[in-house]
């Protein structure tokens, strides 16, 4: 895979899992719940174009997940462009909470050294993990909240 640029949705995939995981959930009772098909979230993970909003918000809606990070994730929208000279108003990184903003940018460094062509891939799905709430936390409207504190 060296020099292929990894899927833009595959940090979408990856948070998808790890959150339907924690619930007990197959994809294929995602797909159903979230009413989108099994290919399309399969999709996510090898397919090499930008995924539809709709299902990325069908399954966001579903897992509790802010839409615009979830769209953020599967690349369907960017970070706006800054003009130059501009100074950051954005709020700090999972990295720079974690490490501070030279911390950060040293971890982004060595991911790079490493990583290659698949560094930025790495550091979305690290950022992704710093910024999920902690396993077995879980949200409070979803249908099987009470059937989580029932067998906890």
């Amino acid at each position: 895979m060296q020099g292929e640029r990894p899927p833009p949705a595959r940090p979408w995939f990856d948070l998808v899992t790890e959150r339907i995981a924690v619930r007990g959930w197959s994809v294929a009772e995602l797909a159903r719940r979230a009413h989108v098909s099994r290919p399309t979230i399969y999709g996510w993970r090898e397919n090499p174009g930008k995924p539809q909003a709709a299902p990325v918000n069908a399954v966001a809606d579903l897992l509790g997940i802010p839409r615009e990070r979830a769209l953020r994730l599967a690349g369907v929208i960017a970070d706006a462009p800054q003009e130059p000279g501009e100074a950051s108003q954005s709020a700090p990184t999972p990295l720079e909470e974690l490490f501070g903003a030279d911390g950060a940018e040293d971890v982004r460094h060595k991911i790079r050294i490493h990583k290659g062509a698949d560094a930025d891939w790495y550091i979305s799905a690290i950022e992704s993990a710093l910024s999920a709430p902690p396993a077995g936390e879980c949200d409070p409207q979803s249908p099987d909240a009470g059937r989580a504190r029932r067998q906890g």
